[in-house]
């Protein structure tokens, strides 16, 4: 779940519980860790329909490049205290469904103080798939079901803030103390328009700055021979600001400040921002006109 297509997953069913892990008739016991790593990603370019071959790279290639990532981004809650949970949703077909599902050999924390809620928070989950589509015979689209089908990236600044038919995994989130969330479509090769999964990343926190951790997220997926979509919507607050830069000149920020403040305190309302809208498809915020009456909405 998350901060947008609420009204879809009001209509889901429960999740679906799976049945058993990932089909591997083919692999052996005996094989190791990595092999592992690969038969997901053959289960995945096969159910997005990706040839490794035309995109230049190997199952064994991606394998070590989704793991490579995951070591890099985990790493970013920003200090030892506060900790992160980074976990892969990769694709595969469940039977006419393209579905995400969660493996023990795409999941990494990084924490010094609770480490053992985000790892519930990824145990609770791990049996459970989401949909690719509306259209699913089973589970939730949910936040990595909307970022796959739509390959765009999605925040949420805080899942405590949502209720439960927001943002599915309300009640687990408020158990282990998960705030901020951040999922982006990882594809391979070049060409990022079409993702064989999802990169979710859970942080015990609230992270304030959350395009710096984007910008470095999609840095740490590109140095690994993988891709992701470039998304204007989680640029850092600077790229922001200088993108409607000739808008706050024109408009007087301090000028508008001070007529937005003397109409919030005349009304009583708490708080206000102003949104500029930016190249015919966005609004941005960040460095526009805004009024708090206290600490407690920044």
């Amino acid at each position: 779940g998350g901060d947008a297509g609420a009204s879809g997953e009001r209509e889901a069913a429960t999740a679906a519980r799976r049945e058993g892990t990932l089909t591997r008739s083919n692999v052996s016991n005996s094989q190791t860790y990595m092999s592992e790593g690969m038969e997901i990603v053959k289960l995945a370019v096969d159910a997005v329909g990706i040839d490794l071959n035309t995109a230049g790279t190997t199952a064994k290639d991606v394998s070590n490049g989704l793991k490579s990532v995951l070591e890099d981004v985990v790493g970013l809650s920003g200090n030892d205290r506060q900790g992160c949970l980074a976990q892969l949703w990769m694709a595969e077909h469940r039977d006419i469904d393209v579905v995400l599902c969660c493996h023990k050999e795409f999941v990494r924390v990084k924490a010094t103080h609770r480490a053992d809620l985000l790892s519930t928070y990824h145990d609770s989950w791990k049996l459970f798939f989401f949909n690719t589509s509306l259209s699913g015979t089973e589970a939730f689209l949910g936040a990595p079901g909307r970022v796959f089908s739509a390959n765009e990236p999605e925040y949420t600044p805080s899942t405590q803030c949502y209720t439960a038919l927001e943002f599915s995994r309300h009640i687990l989130a408020q158990q282990c103390g998960i705030h901020t969330s951040l999922t982006v479509p990882v594809g391979v090769g070049t060409d990022p328009s079409r993702p064989l999964g999802v990169l979710e990343l859970s942080f015990n926190h609230i992270v304030d700055s959350i395009g710096k951790v984007y910008v470095d997220v999609k840095r740490a997926i590109q140095a690994h021979g993988l891709c992701t979509v470039e998304s204007m919507r989680m640029a850092p607050r600077e790229v922001l600001s200088n993108a409607i830069a000739a808008d706050l000149n024109r408009i007087n920020v301090r000028e508008t400040d001070a007529v937005l403040k003397a109409c919030c305190q005349s009304l009583d309302i708490p708080f206000a921002q102003i949104w500029i809208p930016c190249n015919n498809s966005s609004l941005v915020t960040a460095g526009a006109p805004f009024y708090q009456s206290s600490g407690y909405f920044q």
